[in-house]
């Protein structure tokens, strides 16, 4: 039972410290434009739920009133997203 409980321990903790972190610099979090070519280049190197969490960042992140092209099109990512998963 302690083998079982010491071997799950490790790998929760192994999960979680290999979660993927979005870096974006406090410069860029004001941009949806840049956070969405970091998206681009992520989906172009097949890193596809990388380029997903940067298009929810944008969703997330600014308001569908004055970034409303922006969030419809991070939607339509997304979704493009899990089509070539």
């Amino acid at each position: 039972m302690k083998k079982i409980f010491v071997f799950l321990s490790v790998f929760v903790f192994y999960s979680i410290s290999c979660a993927s972190v979005l870096k974006i610099a406090p410069e860029e979090e004001r941009y949806p434009q840049i956070i969405a070519e970091k998206a681009y280049t992520e989906f172009n190197n097949k890193k596809y739920k990388k380029a997903r969490d940067y298009y929810q960042y944008i969703i997330d992140n600014f308001d569908r009133e004055n970034y409303s092209k922006e969030v419809a099109w991070a939607y339509y990512e997304i979704g493009f997203c899990y089509y070539y998963q």
